[in-house]
C-alpha cells in the first residue's frame, strides 16, 4: 500500500494562503464583535444631569468637541443605569 505524498510547493502556499485569510476573517470579526457590544450609550443633556443629580455618574472626561462643534463638548465615562448595570455613557454637551 503505496501513499503518494503531495510535495506539491503551489498547494502548501495556496493551504498558507487560507490560512493566513482565515486568521484575518476571524480578527475582523472579534474586533467588529468587541466594538459594537462595547459601545457607549448616548445620553441626551436632561438624562446626564438625572444621572449626576442622583449620584449615578461614576467616572467623568470632558474635552472640547472641535471642528464645526467647537464651543461644545464631548463627556463621557461610565455610570449606574437604573437596573444597577455600570454602562459607558458619551453626552454632547452645548456651552449655552
Amino acid at each position: 500500500m503505496n501513499q503518494k505524498q503531495n510535495n506539491n510547493p503551489k498547494s502548501k502556499r495556496s493551504m498558507i494562503g487560507l490560512i493566513v485569510i482565515a486568521v484575518l476573517l476571524m480578527i475582523g470579526v472579534f474586533l467588529f464583535f468587541r466594538n459594537y457590544i462595547n459601545q457607549a450609550d448616548e445620553l441626551a443633556k436632561d438624562d446626564f444631569w438625572t444621572y449626576l443629580n442622583e449620584g449615578k455618574i461614576e467616572t467623568m472626561t470632558i474635552r472640547p468637541a472641535g471642528g464645526n462643534n467647537s464651543s461644545d463638548y464631548y463627556i463621557y465615562g461610565k455610570y449606574k443605569n437604573s437596573d444597577g448595570e455600570e454602562k459607558k455613557y458619551e453626552v454632547l454637551y452645548p456651552k449655552n
